[in-house]
């Protein structure tokens, strides 16, 4: 995981090379290193990489999106999701529904929709118990759940800097 960028290739990659989409952002999972996907492997491919300043090197970088959503429950309503418990201490969207209040926020959010695939980590500050999760699901009046999905893996070249970075 990416959690901090500080001078370097990828930072000089970013900036000079980089769409906003295929740019690194902490936070972001590397997957592969140059077709390495071992992680000792991708680890010495990188520190190669950063020593020698020469290596074109290629990261394959997964990044993880995450909506937050507040959802009322007044007067009896239902989600509208199908859910499963996943071992990572999520829930995971198998299904939505045609009608609900999922339903309802993805029609007023179409740039934000709640889709199949995503996890659910937390409802109301409830975080890795899914049972407490389910709970809270089951019986608030207001939902605030954070949600998390995949994003589409993305290549990014990052090679010899410019004579002279900034």
């Amino acid at each position: 995981v990416v959690t901090k960028l500080t001078h370097g290739i990828v930072e000089n990659y970013n900036k000079k090379t980089a769409t906003p989409e295929d740019r690194v952002y902490p936070g972001d999972h590397i997957v592969a290193c140059s077709g390495e996907i071992d992680p000792l492997g991708m680890g010495k491919r990188l520190s190669l990489a950063v020593e020698l300043w020469t290596l074109d090197v290629e990261v394959d970088v997964e990044r993880v999106l995450s909506l937050r959503v507040v959802i009322p429950m007044q007067d009896g309503a239902q989600l509208g999701l199908s859910l499963s418990i996943r071992t990572s201490g999520a829930l995971a969207v198998k299904a939505v529904q045609a009608s609900g209040r999922v339903a309802e926020y993805n029609k007023a959010n179409p740039d934000a929709l709640i889709k199949v695939g995503m996890r659910i980590v937390s409802v109301n500050d409830v975080r890795s118990d899914v049972q407490k999760m389910v709970q809270e699901i089951q019986q608030a009046k207001t939902l605030r759940i954070l949600m998390r999905e995949a994003a589409m893996p993305s290549k990014s070249e990052a090679g010899s800097p410019p004579a002279s970075p900034h």
